[in-house]
């Protein structure tokens, strides 16, 4: 948390006096961010853009490059391991096919992710069954149709294996754009390798890269929205480049949003983060306060129109697109109200003929079910129902052709987002044997979600990278000690008064981490260890930022710069040195149960 550094050669300050002097930079504090503090300006804003660095050097891109080689390989390897649908791919695999039937459903999250699984699945051999070749299967209330089997034992080859290349594609991604990311908070080259390292290395994040699943997704775009947050609140920015980078936060907060709610923690950050720069700005200027005031809410305002602006046309034009794409009443017909319900269009059964009013079983009405699932031949005729025979479940439908209404686009985006977020929350706590609590998971002493076994004697577990979780954990109580230590300091006994830009990433990383676990501290349905990655992913850009500010203070001593150079690199082996003890559990490697044993190191973790 440095106070005036530069990026320039030299610095020009003007003293009490009037008196220039200059003041050499070192090579160790180069990369150290300014403080946040309005150009005077249009000619100085404009010196400033023709002298800075760029962010990304040469040197950084080659890193970048070794990172994303490393993310592919490990994310590539042997993904069709194992070869069957494991955990929640059971679920996703039939959203994305009902994208091709146009069956409606209802997830408990956004469909961005799965909307992209369905265009990648639509470049490949599949074909969704058509009108006349409709599978449907019936079981534990979920109606649907049997397309999903489709992608396991296609002739020419296996579409699931081409889904999971795609989780594959935004797990490196993901790798690929930490470093930079952390650039931008004003690191440097070791710390924003490190921090890629962390995410590279994390045994769930990989493995959720290896799945059809869509947390990945959401973890891609919570990274990118960061990154461009902390590009956006940079002041050496010309006015084009503040608008592109307040575009790119807001485009990259409405897709993490679009993937899952749960990305209301992402939008905590970047909010909390905007909101303490634009303070700053106010709090450095040495404008008067009328003056100040005025320019920065003008910021304030263009800024938070054009983030809210693109992050709603985003969200909401995906949950129409959504609308339009699934016409036909399907699995979460029962999830919507009379209105909606009777919007949808019926799918035809196996005849595709048009029924006849007083025909029975009446296959246009297949999804009005009058009955119950017990119900008898008797009982439905005498409430004027058709009797079906040939459900497996002998439900019962109505007679006659039931009349669509037509209902508003408004009135059925409100309604989606009803049904979607009530399916989110859960009405009351589902036990799972799987599932664990939010502070169960900084110190990974909870249980672990088996993903599959691989025949013989391999398992599939959602383990994370011990060395990477507790790191996290510590520095955030370590950090948080400093932070106040420093901030006692800070305002009340030094004289300098200027709020440095990386006094607010660190607080704005702190307060973010803590709105990546506020979500699950508030939703009564059951919860898995998954769900901590996000504030996980936040945490690892916590450790990047502390290890730059100790290299910093070290920087005028040559001994402690290179203990902590060693204490970085360290942490580097520490890191690959647990995921390769623990990668057997990501890839399903052959292990005797006494291996696997001497791996369950809390004693919660593993299934065996």
């Amino acid at each position: 948390m440095s106070e005036v550094n530069s990026e320039a050669s030299t610095i020009k300050k003007r003293g009490k006096k009037g008196k220039e002097t200059t003041t050499e930079s070192t090579s160790h504090n180069k990369e150290i961010p300014q403080p946040i503090e309005e150009p005077k300006s249009k000619e100085q804003k404009k010196e400033i853009q023709n002298v800075r660095p760029p962010i990304m050097s040469l040197i950084d891109w080659i890193l970048v490059l070794i990172l994303i080689v490393l993310a592919t390989f490990s994310r590539f390897y042997q993904i069709s391991v194992p070869q069957d649908i494991v955990w929640d791919e059971s679920h996703f695999t039939k959203f994305l096919t009902w994208y091709f039937t146009g069956h409606y459903f209802v997830d408990i999250h956004p469909g961005l992710a799965k909307m992209i699984f369905a265009l990648v699945l639509s470049f490949t051999s599949f074909e969704g069954a058509n009108e006349l070749k409709v599978q449907w299967w019936i079981k534990n209330g979920f109606i649907g149709t049997s397309d999903w089997k489709l992608l396991y034992r296609d002739e020419h080859g296996s579409p699931y294996t081409t889904l999971r290349c795609t989780s594959a594609v935004f797990g490196i991604l993901l790798v690929g754009v930490t470093y930079p990311t952390i650039k931008a908070m004003g690191c440097g080259r070791v710390a924003a390798f490190l921090g890629a390292w962390f995410i590279l290395w994390d045994n769930l994040i990989l493995l959720q890269s290896r799945l059809i699943l869509t947390d990945i997704f959401l973890y891609f775009f919570n990274m990118a929205s960061y990154g461009c947050s902390f590009m956006c609140a940079r002041t050496d920015l010309s006015f084009k480049e503040e608008i592109f980078w307040t575009f790119m936060t807001g485009f990259m907060l409405g897709c993490a949003v679009s993937v899952k709610y749960t990305a209301i923690g992402t939008m905590g950050l970047v909010g909390v983060h905007q909101a303490i720069a634009i303070f700053t700005l106010m709090w450095n200027s040495e404008k008067s306060k009328v003056q100040t005031i005025i320019q920065v809410s003008k910021k304030a305002i263009w800024k938070s129109f054009l983030m809210i602006f693109t992050i709603s046309s985003i969200f909401f034009g995906l949950w129409i697109l959504h609308i339009f794409i699934l016409p036909y009443e399907g699995q979460g017909t029962g999830f919507m109200n009379e209105e909606f319900q009777m919007s949808l269009v019926p799918k035809l059964s196996v005849d595709g003929g048009t029924p006849d009013p007083d025909a029975c079983p009446n296959h246009y009405n297949a999804w009005k079910d009058c009955g119950w699932p017990a119900i008898t031949q008797k009982e439905c005729e005498s409430i004027g129902c058709c009797y079906d025979p040939t459900s497996t479940r002998k439900w019962c439908y109505p007679k006659g052709i039931v009349p669509r209404t037509q209902m508003s686009l408004v009135n059925k985006i409100k309604e989606v987002l009803r049904a979607t977020w009530s399916n989110n929350q859960g009405e009351t706590v589902m036990i799972h044997p799987h599932m664990s609590e939010w502070w169960e998971w900084p110190t990974m002493n909870c249980r672990q979600v088996p993903f599959g076994s691989v025949r013989p004697k391999g398992k599939i577990i959602s383990i994370g990278n011990p060395a990477v979780w507790w790191t996290v954990i510590a520095t955030f109580f370590i950090s948080l000690l400093v932070g106040i230590i420093y901030s006692i300091y800070k305002f009340t006994i030094s004289t300098k008064t200027i709020i440095s830009s990386s006094f607010v990433v660190f607080v704005s990383l702190w307060i973010g981490y803590v709105c990546n676990v506020v979500p699950y501290m508030l939703i009564p349905r059951s919860k898995f260890v998954y769900h901590y990655i996000p504030a996980l992913e936040v945490g690892c850009l916590l450790v990047a930022f502390s290890v730059n500010f100790l290299i910093h203070i070290s920087r005028n001593s040559k001994f402690w710069l290179i203990i902590a150079n060693l204490f970085a690199f360290s942490l580097i082996i520490a890191i690959f040195s647990a995921f390769y003890f623990w990668s057997p559990w990501t890839y399903g490697f052959q292990l005797e149960r006494e291996e696997h044993n001497s791996r369950k190191w809390v004693t919660k973790w593993g299934v065996f």
